[in-house]
């Protein structure tokens, strides 16, 4: 799965990369993810 054209991951936490820094993402059971301090809609 990706957001914006970045990988996001599909299970507990791994890091993005967001104009050359890591970022911690997480999916939350909800459907949605934990995106750079943000919560956004997971796109499937």
């Amino acid at each position: 799965m990706t957001y914006n054209g970045l990988p996001v991951s599909t299970g507990s936490q791994h890091f993005d990369f967001l104009n050359g820094f890591p970022v911690p993402s997480q999916i939350a059971d909800d459907g949605k993810f934990f995106y750079s301090g943000m919560f956004f809609q997971a796109a499937t």
